[in-house]
């Protein structure tokens, strides 16, 4: 998608702020409050006129959106310690299979970080977050799982954030964001076997893994 100067204003004036990747509800309502409510009205201020609101983040924001790079992306050679993949949805999900398929991608995103620094995840944090005019009260919740043992495996990883995504689930809801956090992680080559696991299903597992790192390396 190409932004020019023939149409960045009227796409920046179609943004609403809390549609904006990294302004989160709080910071949100605080903007509203005083008439900030779209990407454009935001950049029109000073970031100084914010310094009573905003972050280092914040301010990081309001020069990408007047098209000056300040945000770093991640590099192929950054170990996370943590990592999460997550989306605020421009059109709110409410059924259980749009969350399963927007979980299932977040967690080959997951997988995929997890392959190239050599780690596993010891733990997953699945979340939920609905609100809006549509919806009488805002429901945030999620769920933390620590695997038996330490894993990179799709499979296993999908298995576990979906069930999560089960318990989570409200019929009647409309869904704005949804990720999954990995909090917790240790390298693949330190793990300590479980006594009782499934060695050779683990070996399976990794030979997949392997296969799917080479495909997207190509």
């Amino acid at each position: 998608f190409i932004i020019s100067e023939d149409n960045r204003i009227d796409i920046l004036k179609n943004t609403s702020i809390d549609a904006i990747w990294g302004i989160g509800k709080q910071l949100c309502q605080r903007l509203y409050r005083i008439g900030i409510s779209n990407a454009f009205t935001f950049i029109q201020n000073p970031p100084l006129s914010y310094a009573d609101i905003l972050n280092i983040q914040g301010i990081k924001i309001w020069h990408e959106l007047n098209g000056k790079p300040s945000i770093d992306l991640e590099g192929a050679d950054i170990d996370r310690k943590q990592l999460c993949s997550s989306r605020t949805f421009s059109v709110p999900l409410t059924s259980i299979d749009e969350l399963y398929s927007a979980i299932s991608m977040f967690v080959e995103n997951i997988c995929n970080k997890l392959v190239k620094q050599n780690s596993s995840a010891v733990s997953i944090n699945v979340f939920l977050y609905s609100g809006g005019k549509n919806n009488t009260l805002d429901y945030a919740k999620n769920s933390y799982y620590k695997f038996e043992e330490p894993t990179y495996d799709i499979v296993t990883i999908t298995k576990i954030a979906l069930s999560q995504v089960k318990t989570l689930f409200k019929v009647g809801l409309e869904y704005k964001k949804a990720g999954i956090i990995i909090p917790e992680i240790i390298k693949t080559n330190e793990i300590q076997p479980c006594l009782f696991s499934n060695h050779q299903l683990r070996k399976k597992h990794s030979l997949l893994m392997d296969t799917l790192a080479n495909i997207n390396k190509n």
